[in-house]
């Protein structure tokens, strides 16, 4: 990498152009500090939402026998 940029600036190419050749040979993960894409959210999302599913399911059974065991009580 450090060749190909002594090449382009022996060249004559700027900063900037150096930096989107790179940007669009191999992506935005090559800068430092990448831009933020909301696509990244995606696996903590589902995540997030399984985990929320698989509490959901063993609360209500527990509620449920709660509740069973309020009225034989009674």
């Amino acid at each position: 990498m450090k060749k190909v940029i002594v090449e382009k600036l022996k060249e004559g190419w700027t900063d900037d152009e150096i930096i989107n050749f790179f940007v669009q040979r191999y992506g935005d993960e090559v800068l430092l500090k990448p831009k933020f894409d909301f696509f990244y959210l995606i696996p903590f999302a589902v995540l997030g939402v399984g985990i929320l599913a698989v509490f959901l399911l063993f609360l209500r059974p527990l509620n449920k026998e709660k509740n069973d065991n309020r009225k034989r009580s009674e």
